[in-house]
This record gives structure tokens, C-alpha cells and sequence, in this order.
């Protein structure tokens, strides 16, 4: 009669339990041989985690002050390959959100971004009142200011969209590329067709 025995390897606590049926008719040595045979391959196929995930993450630092305009209110979000911290900004400033972050698709996309190739400056001439960045980039040996106002820009808006994922709904920041790129172009319009 032949005996049947069930092993189990797991690569981490969260994987499900591979399970191997092993059949064997007449040695013991083959069934050992087969045993070592599926533990060590098992063991190989497991995926072991980066040591140190975030060293492939080039450090950087984005701060950005946020002016909402008329008004005096205004938000400062510090972003790290380790952290998101967010301050409220008025008559008494106060941290409204912090968060250490771990390795992400896009935290790394973010820390890829080529901020030395951006303008100092994007800006709607026509409208004065609204939204406007401040924004000091530190990456490598880099550091650059660059102001944003009422304009909407690919690379702020990456890190923009990375930012509203982490808070909540009142404390998103409004930056939305329809409403801004359609104002943006009817400005366009009207200086090269003034009424």
C-alpha cells in the first residue's frame, strides 16, 4: 500500500501554504530526496523583501506652502521619501497631518521627477486671486523655488495627487487640471483676441 505524506512550506506568514503531496513506494531515501528536493525549491521561488527598500528611493524634499487668495488661510506640506507631514496656516499654525511612509511606485516616481528641467515659474496672468504655490525642491545637490500660481503643471500635480491620497476629504488640496488648464487657455485666447 502506498503512503501518502502531506508537507507544508510557507515563505512568510502571509502567503498562503503551498501543499505538497509526496507518494512513495518502496525507500525511504527517495521519499527524503524527494522532501529536500521540494523544500529547497520552495525555499528559492520565495520572494525575500529588499533589506532596505527605501535605498532605492533617491532622498529628496518637497515643501510647498499653499496660498488660497483672497484669503489669509494657507498649508504647508513638507514631502520626504519618509514622511508627509501637513501644517494648517492661519492665525496659529498647527500640524493637521503626519504620516511616515514607506516605499511606494509612486513615492519613487516623485523622488524620479527631473526638477532641474521645471521653470522657476507657471502662471495664469489672468487671474490675481486663487491658488499659488511657493515650492522649494532638495534633491542631490539641487535646490530650486518655483512658483505655481493658478497654472497646472504635470509634475506638481503628481506629487499633488500622492498628497490627497493620504488625507482626508476637507484637507485635499484642490488643484484640478480640467478647470485649470481650461481657464488657462481662455486666457490664452483672450490676449491674443483682446475685446
Amino acid at each position: 500500500m502506498d503512503n501518502i505524506i502531506n508537507t507544508f512550506v510557507g515563505c512568510k506568514v502571509n502567503e498562503p501554504v503551498i501543499n505538497f503531496k509526496v507518494k512513495f513506494h518502496r525507500s525511504p531515501i527517495f521519499l527524503i530526496t524527494s522532501l529536500l528536493f521540494l523544500v529547497f525549491n520552495q525555499l528559492l521561488s520565495c520572494k525575500q523583501p529588499s533589506e532596505n527598500s527605501k535605498a532605492s528611493i533617491s532622498p529628496f524634499k518637497v515643501s510647498m506652502t499653499i496660498h488660497y487668495y483672497p484669503t489669509v488661510n494657507s498649508m504647508s506640506i513638507d514631502l520626504t521619501a519618509d514622511s508627509l507631514k501637513i501644517i494648517s496656516i492661519s492665525r496659529k499654525s498647527s500640524i493637521i497631518f503626519f504620516n511616515a511612509l514607506s516605499y511606494s511606485d509612486e513615492l519613487k516616481q516623485i523622488s524620479e521627477i527631473d526638477f532641474k528641467k521645471l521653470e522657476d515659474s507657471y502662471s495664469n496672468s489672468c487671474i490675481d486671486d486663487g491658488l499659488a504655490f511657493d515650492i522649494l525642491i532638495e534633491k542631490d545637490a539641487l535646490k530650486k523655488t518655483i512658483y505655481v500660481g493658478n497654472y497646472y503643471q504635470n509634475e506638481i500635480g503628481e506629487i499633488i495627487r500622492f498628497v490627497n491620497t493620504f488625507v482626508s476629504t476637507n484637507n485635499r488640496i484642490w488643484y484640478d487640471k480640467d478647470q485649470l488648464t481650461k481657464d488657462y487657455e481662455n486666457c490664452r485666447a483672450r490676449m491674443k483676441n483682446p475685446s
